[in-house]
């Protein structure tokens, strides 16, 4: 698990990238997290129609906890210790309702290869 502190995360598997990835299908840098009180924004940096978000292909959207996030074989789930003994409503109904205070800048970033 990786802290993602407020602000941007470039992860890839090259240089500028400030979550490096050994993976060699990765691009040098595959996606931008932008993470803020409440949301993280996930933006594919890499090829069109690579990233997943939850299982849908996406070049960009809102991620929180329990949200997975799949490029290739690479697999990344944003948690949030806080929160973790809550269950996520279908439909993602945590981010219309998530607390300032429980944001998600206090995220962790889990990968799994």
């Amino acid at each position: 698990e990786r802290p993602l502190a407020p602000g941007v995360h470039r992860v890839g598997r090259g240089q500028g990238a400030s979550v490096v990835v050994d993976d060699v299908a990765l691009d040098p840098i595959q996606l931008e997290l932008t993470v803020g009180p409440d949301q993280v924004l996930v933006q594919n940096l890499g090829k069109p129609g690579t990233l997943r978000i939850d299982g849908v292909v996406a070049d960009r959207g809102r991620a929180g906890p329990g949200i997975e996030l799949a490029v290739g074989q690479l697999t990344l789930e944003l948690v949030n210790p806080a929160l973790a003994g809550l269950a996520r409503p279908a439909g993602g109904a945590w981010l219309r309702s998530l607390p300032r205070w429980l944001g998600a800048g206090s995220a962790m970033l889990a990968a799994a290869v």
